[in-house]
């Protein structure tokens, strides 16, 4: 099973539960800049919920080098590349306090 990130309180909208997410997509980009951005670097990240919706969380400038910077060079003998990154986006306030479970694994679909 793939890794995913279990949130210790879940995200409750109404009548919507979310208590995990996947990473699916992530993207480097070290030179481009973004629109209304004068630091080039991009690195963002697509988190599939347990419901099946995506969520897009995007770093530009310096904090986005610093993550891809700290990914390129990082030893992930004992701490998986995904699990990083959720912890950067809990840390970062993206996502909720929680967890990670599973291996570090390609992703199954979440049932």
């Amino acid at each position: 099973m793939a890794e995913e990130y279990n949130l210790d309180i879940p995200e409750t909208t109404p009548a919507i539960v979310v208590n995990k997410y996947q990473i699916r997509i992530m993207t480097f980009d070290f030179n481009s800049t973004a629109p209304m951005v004068s630091e080039s670097g991009i690195f963002s990240v697509s988190l599939i919920d347990n419901n099946g919706k995506f969520i897009n969380v995007q770093y530009t400038g310096q904090k986005a080098k610093n993550i891809m910077k700290t990914l390129n060079t990082g030893n992930f003998t004992n701490v998986s590349m995904q699990k990083k990154i959720m912890q950067q986006l809990e840390k970062d306030g993206q996502i909720g306090s929680g967890s990670v479970s599973g291996t570090p694994d390609p992703p199954d679909p979440i049932e």
